[in-house]
């Protein structure tokens, strides 16, 4: 049987062909199984594989790797982890940021609006703070804003949102079951 000449195959038992006419033998350059089981001579002379013996060592191989990949598959996560707290986190304060506003606010919106509970936006803001970092100097402004940052923190329910958006304004975001609840604790912080 004769397959195209054309570019598209070659003539039966042409080694340069794309695949062997039908009832005919693969040629060396296709790795077939030689008959008795063994792997067919490559187009060189040598065997194209190492047998079982050989998988049996590749399969140690990679058993013997995996406690190392594992281990690297941690740090990355715990650096993963890291990454994504430093980018959501303010520095000074260690609350978080601008960026988590932006990223949890709809998140914060949409719950509530699920369980029917009203949502509050406070923005804490340090009057004439620039006016005291510019008398007292930045280091001890930078220990205000950290106080500030705690103490509203200790204001606050474990489900309120605390960020700071920079300078001397925070936000605090909260879900209440009553409309002046959000009020109620803007004047708590203050």
């Amino acid at each position: 049987a004769e397959r195209r000449s054309d570019g598209e195959g070659a003539q039966a038992g042409d080694p340069g062909g794309a695949l062997p006419a039908p009832g005919e033998r693969p040629s060396e350059g296709f790795g077939a199984l030689e008959e008795g089981g063994g792997e067919a001579e490559g187009p060189g002379g040598e065997e194209d594989g190492e047998g079982l013996g050989g998988l049996a060592e590749r399969q140690a191989e990679i058993a013997g790797a995996i406690p190392g990949l594992s281990e690297r598959l941690g740090r990355s996560a715990d650096a993963a982890r890291q990454a994504l707290e430093e980018a959501s986190h303010d520095p000074l304060t260690g609350i978080r940021n601008r960026c988590a506003l932006q990223h949890l606010l709809p998140r914060e919106v949409s719950l509530a609006q699920r369980e029917g509970r009203q949502l509050a936006l406070s923005v804490l803001d340090l009057d004439h703070f620039k006016d005291f970092n510019d008398r007292y100097g930045h280091s001890f402004g930078d220990e205000v804003l950290k106080t500030v940052a705690q103490v509203t923190a200790s204001c606050i329910r474990s489900s309120d949102l605390l960020f700071r958006l920079g300078g001397e304004e925070f936000v605090l975001v909260s879900a209440h079951e009553q409309r002046d609840g959000g009020r109620d604790l803007a004047e708590r912080v203050r």
